[in-house]
């Protein structure tokens, strides 16, 4: 994927592999091609991409670029909800000042929840922990959601019935997922 940089002397184009967000080099913002900035007042983003590069090259890039777009999911849904904020303020302070505003879409909101984005990609890309929830055992689900906890969302509580809750629909989702037969499964 080639992505452009934008610096003072004018454009310049580098290829990447798609999982860059940022250049490293640099600390720049590069996911947005329209607007680039600064990221050396948050270097939780910039580890954040060195731990992107670490689950790729672990798991994989199909099985990062899955467990990237369900994190993704969770956490705006967490973030429509509340219950994501905690960090993503902070660095969206750092990022634009106290008194800051966005837009929606804005690739500052993006970058600012990424940290957390990737910590929770983490845990869904292994498949060890991904199978936590849907094993039978309590304890497996506990481990699950303490995972989840010490990885996104800080204070989490798991409540099967709350329906706006993203985990709760993730869950049902693969669950129901694991039910279908399996199409490539050979027939006695």
């Amino acid at each position: 994927m080639a992505k452009g940089v934008t610096e003072s002397f004018g454009p310049a184009w580098h290829w990447v592999p798609s999982s860059t967000k940022l250049c490293l080099r640099h600390r720049r913002w590069t996911d947005d091609r329209d607007e680039q900035f600064d990221l050396h007042t948050v270097p939780d983003v910039v580890r954040a991409q060195h731990r992107h590069h670490r689950l790729v090259r672990r798991h994989g890039w199909a099985a990062v670029t899955l467990a990237m777009r369900e994190a993704t999911d969770l956490g705006w849904g967490w973030w429509e909800n509340d219950a994501f904020k905690e960090g993503w303020r902070t660095r969206m302070a750092a990022l634009c000042g106290p008194d800051w505003s966005a837009y929606d879409n804005d690739p500052r909101i993006i970058a600012s929840a990424y940290p957390e984005i990737v910590a929770l990609t983490g845990l869904l890309a292994s498949a060890t922990l991904r199978e936590l929830p849907f094993t039978g055992e309590e304890a497996d689900m506990r481990r699950f959601i303490a995972e989840v906890r010490a990885r996104s969302v800080p204070g989490y509580q798991y409540d099967e019935s709350v329906d706006n809750d993203p985990l709760v629909r993730w869950i049902q989702h693969q669950a129901r997922r694991r039910a279908l037969p399996d199409p490539l499964a050979e027939e006695p």
